[in-house]
């Protein structure tokens, strides 16, 4: 076993005791985490994780199926079947596909093109002229997927949101683990605020330390 691949173990584990927990005292938990968190665990082949979550899935009461899910929209009162289901692999597999060589360029070109002259020009101009904390993370973001690590830290340095850097510090270190950069990977790691390393993003990091896209457009936020 990988030194990424028992971190990430522990992550998911740790969604799993916490869920477990919850549902002992309330019957049911946040399911939607457990479908995420035992999707990684499918595709990442931790038999006995995945397990644990499929089992939280089935025993959720359907009244409280969707407790602890913050949404805008109206919920259907009644929870279809393949949601007590883990995702099919093949679908799994296409949504947290390997990393791609040319992952970084083909996401610059798909989400940001502006990035694309950077790459060869460096970010002095775009930088320059961010006008917003969005446009200052986005940099500092497409600086850490190419490896920049310390340039990526140094734009992040401008950002006057907390928790904007701390985007930035939790992308480095995937990239750092997932590069078997173990050691700047650990110090990294501990720079994030454990609270920041819970649920859905303790999800997302085991599945980018292993070498899989853990959301869409990776490493931009997906709001």
């Amino acid at each position: 076993m990988t030194i990424q691949s028992e971190l990430a173990a522990r992550l998911l584990q740790s969604i799993a005791d916490e869920l477990e927990a919850t549902w002992r005292t309330e019957r049911s938990c946040n399911t939607m985490l457990a479908r995420f968190a035992g999707n990684a665990a499918l595709i990442l082949r931790i038999d006995e994780l995945t397990h644990r979550f499929w089992h939280l899935l089935k025993r959720s009461k359907w009244k409280d199926f969707y407790g602890g899910i913050i949404t805008n929209a109206r919920l259907p009162w009644f929870v279809p079947g393949r949601l007590r289901q883990l995702g099919p692999v093949e679908k799994v597999n296409s949504n947290h596909p390997v990393f791609a060589d040319d992952y970084a360029i083909e996401t610059f070109r798909r989400y940001n093109p502006e990035m694309l002259p950077c790459v060869d020009n460096g970010f002095d101009s775009i930088l320059s002229a961010a006008q917003t904390e969005l446009n200052i993370e986005e940099v500092a973001l497409s600086q850490a997927i190419l490896g920049r690590y310390d340039d990526a830290i140094e734009t992040s340095q401008r950002l006057k949101d907390s928790y904007r850097e701390s985007n930035v510090r939790f992308v480095i270190a995937i990239e750092l683990y997932r590069h078997d950069q173990y050691g700047d990977g650990h110090a990294s790691l501990k720079t994030i605020d454990p609270a920041t390393l819970t649920d859905w993003s303790a999800a997302q990091f085991a599945l980018g330390i292993c070498n899989r896209v853990p959301w869409c457009p990776y490493p931009y936020p997906d709001y």
